[in-house]
């Protein structure tokens, strides 16, 4: 029987995410998780393991100018979903949506998906910054 999702983890790594804390986010990290990055930007990929996943965070947690809104936790069966809102105050200023898809074991994230509204918009923006 799988593990039951814990959907607190998802909104503890949000957290610690919103407040730029590397150390929060790897206390939620399974140190063998899989992060799944969609798309066709720089940063596209799988990242296996703890410092792997980390390594692609501290990119992100550099961007101040980023507001992460948590809109809402869903707990199903075997995975958390998280509706997030991101908005960036640049010089282009940009409003997304995106789904993230959490697999939970042992009050830590093993597996995540991220599922974009607009990923070529985003594909295009990431290597923007590149």
């Amino acid at each position: 029987m799988p593990d039951r999702p814990e959907p607190q983890v998802a909104r503890d790594f949000y957290a610690a995410m919103k407040a730029h804390s590397i150390e929060g986010v790897s206390a939620l990290l399974d140190s063998d998780v899989v992060w799944h990055v969609p798309g066709r930007h720089s940063r596209s990929g799988t990242y296996l393991g703890r410092e792997s996943t980390i390594g692609l965070f501290d990119n992100f947690s550099r961007a101040k100018k980023r507001e992460i809104d948590v809109e809402d936790v869903l707990c199903g069966e075997r995975f958390v979903m998280v509706l997030v809102r991101v908005i960036e105050r640049s010089a282009a200023p940009n409003e997304s949506r995106f789904v993230h898809v959490i697999r939970t074991r042992n009050g830590r994230i093993c597996e995540s998906w991220h599922f974009d509204e607009d990923q070529s918009r985003l594909d295009e923006r990431l290597d923007e910054r590149s």
